[in-house]
């Protein structure tokens, strides 16, 4: 919600860039209508830019109606919103923020469990992790969670780009999506693996991400140079074993 069209349209513009779809509204009527004519395919997140006394009566009204709904203020100075985002908006700080707000799967049928006592320990303050990823909404999850962790994460979302950040920063820990567009995970991590015997660097613990649970896909990842292993969708407590491990 913001009442400037020109304001407006440039924070959905931006929005747009980190790969988001949103709607619009100048007011809190105009936006409790789009809400409710949304039933069909809700929204995930209200961005509320309105003066501080509007954005906090709006905040309420939506609140009464929607409870699980979160409402962000986007200004300098919070209010009664779930979270305040200062502007500019960054995209590393609006992914981290609005996947804050998104649950990981907690548990599902089939899939191993960590122990209480992984799930518990405390990971290393500072380690350096990148997910490599080209889902938007993994990405916010797994920024998220690595914030929450105290992890210094980046995200890229190909191969290419991947390389070309081992390059430049020795990661602990790397997490990649097997099925990546362009250069998929397996040819990345490949090609990592060459650059780190040819630059004499420590090898980088990585782990795979993946749909495919067959033990060929498994195979494939172990053959290319990975070390660990994990099917989407990713549960909080895997991943973290999965991290431990690195250090473990």
């Amino acid at each position: 919600m913001e009442e400037n069209a020109l304001v407006r349209s440039l924070v959905e513009q931006q929005l747009r860039s980190f790969g988001l779809r949103s709607g619009g509204a100048p007011d809190a009527q105009t936006a409790l209508q789009l809400l409710r004519d949304s039933a069909s395919a809700p929204f995930d997140f209200v961005l509320n830019r309105l003066p501080l006394g509007a954005a906090a009566a709006l905040a309420r009204e939506i609140k009464a109606a929607y409870a699980s709904l979160p409402v962000l203020l986007l200004a300098p100075e919070g209010g009664e919103m779930d979270v305040c985002l200062r502007p500019p908006l960054g995209r590393a700080e609006t992914l981290e923020c609005l996947g804050s707000f998104l649950k990981p799967p907690s548990s599902t049928e089939g899939k191993p469990q960590a122990t209480e006592e992984t799930v518990a320990a405390a990971l290393p303050r500072g380690l350096k992790v990148l997910v490599v990823e080209d889902n938007l909404v993994n990405q916010m999850i797994a920024l998220a969670l690595l914030k929450k962790w105290d992890c210094a994460a980046e995200v890229v979302e190909d191969g290419e780009t991947a390389l070309e950040a081992v390059r430049e920063t020795a990661y602990d820990v790397l997490l990649m999506d097997r099925e990546l567009p362009g250069c998929d995970g397996c040819e990345t991590v490949r090609r990592i693996r060459d650059y780190e015997r040819i630059a004499g660097r420590a090898p980088a613990w990585i782990v795979a991400m993946t749909a495919h649970v067959e033990e060929a896909a498994r195979q494939e990842c172990r053959e290319a140079g990975m070390d660990a292993f994990l099917s989407k969708p990713v549960l909080e407590s895997a991943l973290k074993e999965a991290i431990m491990r690195r250090i473990g």
